[in-house]
């Protein structure tokens, strides 16, 4: 349960809407919510719940622990399950695998770890048809947004005449950050007001990396020691520094007063596993937003974004110009989702029936 992460938010998304109880063995339980979120008591109910469940881990000698409850397993690339409380491994009646990942390669090559899970459920359609394809009958069950704090009814733009483009997500190559400063700098070069509001902020120190060897800018200095300067890396890219705004990290309870001043929101994403949190944020915020397809964000699709395109990078970088003046020229319009269906209620719902099932 945490609020810096996906994989975080996705635990205090089940804390705060599992139709039961539902608790974490992992040992992250920094989860936030505003001073005046109504929800505070039943997260602090679920953190004490999960803190006796991992109590219980800690008898010696058992490496790996048999639960009578339902567990769901969160997976990676590698399709190995994420190391517990007290370095355990926690399996219980049924065990559910959900993998979310983008390296399709090292899934060809880990299949066979997930013959030893009840089920398998994954996130978008995308990973459904690459698992498919190597014979493993996967489920899907789209995740959602937090709807108490992501609406159109936080967007209250500031006076200042600024033009602000947003991009989410931690710097990596794969999230596709050297096409959005390409974009930007194109499309800002004869428009001062423009500002690039950038929340690339990771908890692991060592995201975007990548990014050296394969883009002429390399990555952003500062890396070898934890401190990514993300100012440095845009301005060495060509965009003037008055046109660049990074954020702190913050918990994810406080990006609804981010996506409040934005007026276009672009992803450029390469590979994509899931349906993109951040994306998701804003379109359920309605900012008008830019989606690459190809992958996992394809389900979003028709749900509110007003542009997507499919294509090789110099294509995308030309999408985002044309998606950022659309936008300055008022021709872009936000549209909601519409409905319950993009929501951790439903999501919730959804694979509280598959567990019954299985």
């Amino acid at each position: 349960m945490g609020s810096y992460h996906g994989w975080g938010i996705r635990g205090l998304a089940y804390a705060l809407s599992w139709p039961g109880i539902a608790v974490s063995a992992a040992t992250e339980l920094t989860a936030e919510l505003g001073p005046d979120d109504p929800r505070r008591a039943l997260l602090s109910e679920r953190v004490e719940q999960s803190r006796k469940v991992q109590a219980q881990l800690i008898a010696p000698g058992q490496a790996v622990v048999k639960l009578k409850d339902p567990v769901l397993v969160a997976l990676g690339n590698d399709l190995s399950p994420v190391t517990m409380a007290y370095g355990r491994q926690v399996w219980g009646t049924p065990t559910i695998a959900c993998p979310v990942f983008e390296d399709v390669e090292q899934v060809k090559a880990n299949a066979h770890k997930l013959n030893e899970y009840d089920a398998v459920v994954v996130a978008s359609q995308w990973n459904r048809d690459v698992l498919r394809e190597l014979g493993i009958d996967a489920m899907l069950c789209h995740e959602g947004v937090d709807s108490f704090l992501f609406h159109p009814d936080v967007r209250k733009r500031e006076k200042d005449g600024k033009f602000r483009v947003f991009s989410g997500g931690k710097a990596e190559y794969r999230k596709g950050q050297d096409i959005v400063i390409e974009a930007f700098r194109r499309f800002a070069r004869t428009r001062d007001d423009a500002v690039l509001v950038a929340s690339w902020g990771s908890p692991f120190s060592w995201s975007g990396q990548d990014f050296e060897g394969k883009w002429r800018w390399g990555a952003p200095p500062g890396l070898h020691i934890g401190k990514p300067n993300y100012h440095a890396w845009t301005q060495r890219a060509g965009i003037e520094r008055h046109q660049f705004e990074c954020l702190d990290p913050r918990p994810n309870w406080r990006m609804p007063e981010v996506y409040a001043n934005i007026d276009v929101a672009v992803f450029p994403n390469r590979r994509e596993g899931g349906t993109n949190f951040v994306a998701m944020e804003a379109i359920a915020c309605g900012v008008p937003t830019f989606i690459r397809l190809g992958c996992g964000q394809d389900d979003l699709i028709g749900t509110g974004e007003f542009y997507n395109r499919i294509g090789d990078d110099a294509e995308i970088v030309a999408a985002c110009v044309e998606a950022m003046t659309m936008a300055y020229e008022g021709t872009a319009r936000g549209q909601t989702k519409t409905g319950s269906y993009w929501t951790w209620q439903r999501h919730c719902a959804e694979m509280a029936e598959i567990v019954r099932n299985v």
